[in-house]
C-alpha cells in the first residue's frame, strides 16, 4: 500500500495516500447539480453536514462536487477506524489540508507531538493557518463518523472559531456529528444535506439505470422507484439484476429488489455497524406498520423506547417522520421487510410474541383492524377472525369511512372452507373496503363449502346476499338481481338482530339498483 510518512506533520505518523484523495467516480455517475448548488451555498456557514445511511451516495455526491471546484483548493480525507485515536485523525486532518497548503498545521503538529491531545493552543493554531488559507477553499472529511468517537470533543472547538469567511469545512458520515449541531443552525451557521436529500429523484432513478444500460417502461420505472424510495444502494443493485437480461421472472424479482444481495448489504454495512440494543430494538419494531414510543414500548417492552426512537431518527437509519413533529413514523419498506425477515430468521417465536403483544395493545387502545392483523402474524386466527366479526364489521357499521381491508396476507383462507362463518366475514369485510377481487376470491370458496351450510340458515342468505353484493359491484347487475330474493330473505319479519345483517341493508341499495339496469336495459 502506498502511504506517505508524516514528514509534513512532524508526527511519523503513516497516512495512507488513497485516505488524501476522493474516490474514483464511477462511469455510471448521475450529475446532481441541485446538490451540487446546497454544498457550494455552505461557503461561509462555519460547518457543512452532508449526513446519510450507508449506500446513500454521500462519497460520491463529495467526490463530484469536489471535481467541479478550483483546483488546488480542496482537501479531502477518508476516515476509517483507526482515526478514533485523536491524535491519528488530527494528523490525517493536517495532512490532507497540506495539499492545499504546504506549510499548514506545522506549529499544530509540534505542539500534537509533545503531547497526546489536541490543546487550546493546537486549536488555536489550526484556525490561524485556517484562516490563512487561499480564500474559497474547502476541506472535506469523508466518514467522519468513524473518528467521532475520539476527535468530536475537539472538532466542536475547531467549528465554533472556524474562519467561514475564507474556508469552508465539510464533515460526511452516516449519522449526524455530535458538535452541538442546534446552536449552528439556530445561528443560520450550517449548511446541511441529509437521507432525504440524497435519495434520488424519479428521473435520477432512471439516469443511473440508463448508466448501467438498462431501459424500462415508465410503469416499471415508477414501481422500482416506489420500492427503492431513492436508495442509491438498492437502486444500482436493480440496474446490475436488470442489465443483460430479458427473462421476465428474473425482471420482476430485480424489480420488486429482493434478494440476497440487498439483504447482505444491509445487514453487514448497516444493521451490524449499530449497538446490539439499537439493532434488537429496529428488529423488533419492524413487526410495525407506524412506529410511536407508546406502541414500541408494549411491543418492546422498553422503557426507553422513546429515547431509541429519537437515536434511531436522529442516526438516519431508514426512519420517515409521518408527522412535522416527529412523533410517529415508519421503516423504508425495503428496509422494513429486510428486518422482518431476519427477525423471523434468528427468532420466529420471539416474532409471534411481538405480534401478539402488539395486537394485546392495539385491542385495548380500540384498532380493532390492526389488532386483528397482528393476531394474524401471531397464528391467533380463531382470535382474530373473532375479533374481526365483533367489531370490526361493527366499526364500518358507525364510521363507513375506513382504512384498506384487512391484511390477510399472513392467512390462508382456504384453510377456513370448513369454518364458513368466519370465511364469509372476510370477505365481507373486504367487500365492504371494495376489494371485488379478493372478495370473489373468497365468495368462490365458500361455494366449495356450500354442502356444510344449512340451505335455509341465516348463514345460507347471508351468502347469497355477499354473492348478489357482489355481483353489482362487479357490474353484473343480472345476476344481482337473481340473487337478491335469497337476500331480501334476512330483511323480511324483525329488524335485524345485530350489526351483520344491517351491513346486509347496506348492500341492499346496490342490488335493488341492479333491477332498474335490467329494466332499462330490456326496454
Amino acid at each position: 500500500m502506498s502511504a506517505v510518512t508524516g514528514v509534513g506533520t512532524g508526527l511519523g505518523t503513516r497516512i495512507a495516500t488513497a485516505k488524501l484523495r476522493p474516490p474514483a467516480l464511477p462511469a455510471t455517475l448521475v450529475k446532481r447539480p441541485g446538490l451540487h448548488a446546497r454544498l457550494t451555498a455552505g461557503a461561509g456557514t462555519r460547518l457543512t453536514v452532508v449526513a446519510g445511511p450507508a449506500g446513500a451516495g454521500k462519497s460520491v455526491l463529495l467526490a463530484d462536487w469536489a471535481a467541479t471546484r478550483p483546483a488546488g483548493l480542496t482537501s479531502w480525507l477518508s476516515c476509517d477506524g483507526a482515526d478514533a485515536d485523536p491524535v491519528r485523525f488530527w494528523a490525517g486532518f493536517i495532512e490532507a489540508t497540506q495539499v492545499i497548503e504546504p506549510g499548514f498545521g506545522a506549529d499544530a503538529a509540534d505542539l500534537l507531538a509533545s503531547g497526546s491531545a489536541l490543546s487550546a493552543d493546537v486549536t488555536a493554531s489550526l484556525i490561524n493557518d485556517a484562516a490563512k488559507l487561499p480564500a474559497g477553499a474547502a476541506i472535506v472529511v469523508d466518514d467522519f463518523h468513524r473518528a467521532a468517537a475520539g476527535a468530536a470533543g475537539d472538532m466542536t472547538a475547531l467549528v465554533d472559531l472556524w474562519p467561514a469567511e475564507t474556508v469552508q469545512l465539510v464533515l460526511s458520515g452516516r449519522v449526524n456529528p455530535p458538535l452541538r449541531l442546534h446552536r449552528l443552525r439556530v445561528a443560520d451557521e450550517l449548511c446541511d444535506v441529509h437521507g432525504r436529500d440524497l435519495a434520488f429523484s424519479l428521473a435520477e432513478s432512471r439516469d443511473l439505470l440508463a448508466g448501467f444500460g438498462v431501459h424500462i417502461s415508465p410503469a416499471d420505472l415508477e414501481l422500482l422507484y416506489q420500492r427503492s424510495e431513492g436508495w442509491a444502494a438498492a437502486l444500482k443493485m436493480a440496474a446490475l439484476s436488470l442489465r443483460d437480461t430479458t427473462d421476465p421472472a428474473r425482471m420482476a424479482r430485480a424489480l420488486q429488489i429482493r434478494g440476497y444481495t440487498i439483504t447482505e448489504y444491509f445487514l453487514s454495512e448497516i444493521l451490524d455497524q449499530q449497538p446490539p440494543d439499537v439493532a434488537r430494538f429496529m428488529l423488533d419494531t419492524s413487526i410495525l406498520g407506524k412506529l410511536t414510543a407508546d406502541v414500541c414500548a408494549a411491543v418492546t417492552e422498553r422503557q426507553d423506547a422513546a429515547a431509541l426512537l429519537r437515536s434511531i431518527d436522529t442516526a438516519g437509519l431508514f426512519l420517515t417522520a409521518l408527522d412535522d413533529e416527529r412523533t410517529s413514523f415508519r421503516y423504508h419498506d425495503l428496509v422494513r421487510q429486510v428486518l422482518c425477515a431476519e427477525l423471523r430468521a434468528r427468532d420466529e417465536a420471539r416474532e409471534q410474541e411481538l405480534n401478539l403483544r402488539a395486537a394485546e395493545w392495539f385491542e385495548a387502545t380500540g384498532e380493532p383492524r390492526r389488532a386483528a392483523c397482528h393476531l394474524l402474524r401471531a397464528r391467533q386466527v380463531d382470535r382474530a377472525l373473532t375479533l374481526v366479526q365483533d367489531r370490526v364489521v361493527t366499526e364500518f357499521m358507525h364510521d363507513p369511512s375506513v382504512p384498506a381491508p384487512l391484511d390477510l396476507s399472513p392467512l390462508d383462507p382456504s384453510l377456513l372452507v370448513d369454518a364458513p362463518d368466519q370465511l364469509l366475514v372476510l370477505a365481507a369485510d373486504v367487500l365492504l373496503r371494495g376489494d371485488t377481487a379478493r372478495g370473489g376470491q373468497y365468495l368462490d370458496l365458500l361455494e366449495h363449502a356450500r354442502s356444510s351450510i344449512p340451505p335455509k340458515s341465516s348463514l345460507a342468505n347471508r351468502l347469497a346476499a355477499m354473492r348478489s353484493f357482489h355481483y353489482a359491484l362487479t357490474g353484473q347487475a343480472d345476476k344481482a338481481v337473481r340473487l337478491a330474493p335469497a337476500g331480501q330473505a334476512i330483511q323480511r319479519g324483525t329488524q335485524p338482530a345485530d350489526d351483520w345483517n344491517a351491513v346486509i341493508m347496506v348492500a341492499a341499495p346496490l342490488v335493488y339498483a341492479g333491477f332498474l339496469i335490467v329494466f332499462l336495459l330490456a326496454n
